[in-house]
């Protein structure tokens, strides 16, 4: 939907691939300073690259090669995605795990899914980050079998689990506990990134205070309100929140003002 002219959903950046690679950038510098024992040599040059494609610079032509190498490049480590199986109680979820074989275990990400559940939009992100040497999993917030969501759909289930904070914390917090079960997930380098719906509920794992071993919480166009403030000081103070919205959306000031006073008092 439209707000003065701006992709409220897209957190107000006009230009999709710019927005993009805009919140790829920050969340992997966040990410590598938490992530202080990783060892990911990330590329930015190769990154942005997939973002600019449709807009080349000019590259001299290289001189010809006289000789023949005498090795090849080795390859990158095959995908590999599966299908994960876990509950909340009585709840059946299905989570997705993405990781790039090789050496595990590996630095581990909980994305959590905006308002439209696992979609095309997730997976790609989650490939992204599995590109990135990340041991990837995929959060079910909704239930098994919900996807491919219509509009009316999208809203009744994201203000279903908005609307009862006690459940969007049960919620993450299943998926917390079944990542770090994963045995190619580091569960000493582990973050979490949320997107819009998944933001707001990504601040819920925070909340809980149950998950002092996440390094970094970053929450891409998330509510920071909550109808319970005192919450916020149950953030631990070893877990490093990040909290990112476009210029022209409107943002909870006083939301912002309570959990940095908590930050501050922890």
């Amino acid at each position: 939907y439209k707000r003065q002219g701006i992709n409220a959903e897209y957190g107000g950046f006009r230009n999709r691939r710019m927005r993009i690679a805009t919140h790829l950038l920050f969340v992997l510098v966040l990410v590598s300073v938490v992530f202080s024992s990783t060892e990911i040599n990330v590329n930015f040059s190769n990154l942005l690259a997939g973002f600019t494609s449709n807009y080349p610079s000019p590259s001299p032509t290289p001189a010809p090669s006289t000789s023949t190498p005498s090795t090849v490049a080795p390859t990158q480590a095959p995908l590999q995605e599966a299908k994960i199986a876990y509950t909340d109680g009585s709840q059946e979820l299905e989570g997705v795990l993405i990781y790039r074989g090789g050496n595990t275990p590996l630095p581990g990400l909980l994305i959590i899914h905006d308002w439209a559940s696992i979609s095309n939009y997730t997976l790609s992100r989650g490939r992204q980050y599995a590109d990135l040497g990340f041991a990837v999993f995929l959060a079910d917030i909704y239930g098994k079998g919900i996807r491919n969501l219509t509009f009316a759909q999208r809203a009744g289930n994201a203000s279903f689990i908005l609307s009862n904070r006690t459940l969007a914390k049960s919620r993450v917090l299943a998926a917390y506990s079944a990542a770090k079960s994963l045995a190619v997930i580091d569960s000493s380098r582990l973050a979490t990134v949320g997107y819009c719906f998944g933001g707001t509920v990504a601040l819920e794992l925070a909340r809980t205070g149950l998950a002092p071993d996440v390094r970094a919480i970053v929450s891409f166009h998330g509510d920071p309100s909550t109808p319970f403030r005192e919450q916020n000081l149950n953030i631990p103070n070893t877990t490093t929140v990040a909290l990112f919205h476009g210029q022209l959306d409107p943002i909870p000031l006083d939301a912002i003002v309570n959990i940095t006073v908590c930050f501050l008092l922890t």
